[in-house]
């Protein structure tokens, strides 16, 4: 199936978001469905970065996300059971806004003002 453009159910979904929206949300979203990634099988490749990853940082949660219209999916993850969050919840939502993309650090995130009333924050 091609996907050619986004649906008005996509677009409600965005204007119910409480997280800022990229300014070429449209364009993303079809590029994301192109992909044909969203809800598709774990798939070992990415298992294992994932794994090599939490091993080589130390980091109890690593994950490979992708941002849909109203949810985070994840196409693999390690140390966290859930399959998807709400795009409300995803610290991901803010690294998307960027035209240029360039790594987001957050030290603490208690302590940062966009995610401290986050509840997957501890």
């Amino acid at each position: 199936m091609e996907i050619d453009r986004i649906t008005e159910d996509d677009r409600q979904k965005l204007r119910g978001l409480k997280v800022p929206i990229p300014k070429k949300e449209e364009d993303r979203l079809l590029v994301l469905r192109q992909c044909n990634l969203l809800d598709t099988q774990a798939d070992e490749s990415f298992d294992r970065f994932t794994s090599l990853c939490a091993r080589l940082f130390k980091m109890p949660i690593v994950l490979i996300s992708l941002i849909d219209a109203d949810r985070q999916w994840f196409k693999s993850r390690f140390g966290l059971a859930a399959q998807q969050t709400h795009r409300d919840l995803a610290f991901c939502a803010y690294t998307i806004l960027e035209e240029t993309p360039r790594v987001m650090v957050v030290p603490d995130a208690r302590l940062d003002a966009r995610f401290k009333a986050n509840p997957v924050v501890i």
